[in-house]
C-alpha cells in the first residue's frame, strides 16, 4: 500500500470536481444552509461557489502527486495539502467571487 496516500488525495481531488459540477449544473439547492443566505442571483452565487471549489481541487490532487515520490515524502504531501488548501481558498476567493452577489 506504498501508494494509499495518493490514492485518497486523488479521489478526494475527483469528489470535491465532481461536487462543484453538481452545484454548477444543479443549482443553488445543492449547496449546503442555503438557507442562511440569500443572494440576489441564485445562479451566479452557484457557478462562483462551483469555480472556487473547482480550484481548492487542485490541493488534494498537488498532494498526490508529491506523495508518489514515496513514503518519505509523505511529510512534505501533507503540508503540501495543508498549505494548498488555505492559499487556494485564500486566492480562489479573492479571483473568483463577485462582491455584488
Amino acid at each position: 500500500m506504498e501508494y494509499g496516500f495518493s490514492i485518497i488525495m486523488f479521489c478526494l481531488s475527483a469528489g470535491i470536481l465532481l461536487y462543484a459540477l453538481l452545484i454548477r449544473f444543479g443549482g443553488y439547492s445543492f449547496i449546503p444552509r442555503n438557507w442562511y443566505t440569500k443572494p440576489k442571483d441564485e445562479k451566479a452565487y452557484a457557478i462562483q461557489f462551483s469555480k472556487i471549489l473547482a480550484f481548492v481541487a487542485i490541493a488534494p490532487a498537488a498532494s498526490g502527486f508529491v506523495g508518489l515520490a514515496g513514503e518519505g515524502a509523505l511529510s512534505v504531501a501533507f503540508v503540501v495539502l495543508l498549505g494548498g488548501f488555505v492559499a487556494l481558498l485564500i486566492i480562489g476567493i479573492k479571483f473568483f467571487w463577485k462582491s455584488d452577489l
